[in-house]
């Protein structure tokens, strides 16, 4: 995954910290839209390995390797999923299905906000400026 981005201030070590706009639902394909966009724009400001040495302001492509992307997505998607069924179908035993298959639910977001949490500490998302704009 590659985005445009915006250098905003260099970090020790080779870092450099940048802004982006966090991607809505839409795409951010505003004219698309019949009524216009009603999505809040977020600014995410990341860490970034500053590869090729750019500056403050400068207009750059940040990466994100596929391999960590597909990690991160599974594990967002997957988690809830699963618990969800298995809760659904536990309960299906004691005839509290949707109970448990949404406590199942919840218990996997539960585990994703835990999860995300106690590994941002320890081994934080990998992005790199790969290149000017």
């Amino acid at each position: 995954m590659t985005r445009e981005v915006q250098v905003r201030r260099l970090l020790e070590n080779g870092y450099a910290e940048v802004f982006m706009e966090r991607p809505t639902a839409c795409s951010g394909d505003c004219h698309h839209c019949a009524g216009g966009c009603t999505a809040a724009k977020e600014i995410m400001v990341v860490r970034a390995r500053n590869l090729i040495g750019a500056r403050p302001g400068d207009r750059v492509l940040l990466e994100l390797s596929a391999r960590q992307m597909l990690k991160i997505s599974l594990l967002t998607y997957f988690v809830p999923i699963v618990l969800f069924f298995l809760g659904w179908f536990l309960g299906s035993l004691a005839g509290l299905a949707p109970w448990c298959g949404g406590a199942g639910f919840v218990l996997g977001i539960g585990f994703i906000l835990w999860f995300n949490r106690h590994v941002e500490k320890k081994a934080p998302v990998q992005y790199r400026i790969v290149g000017y704009v």
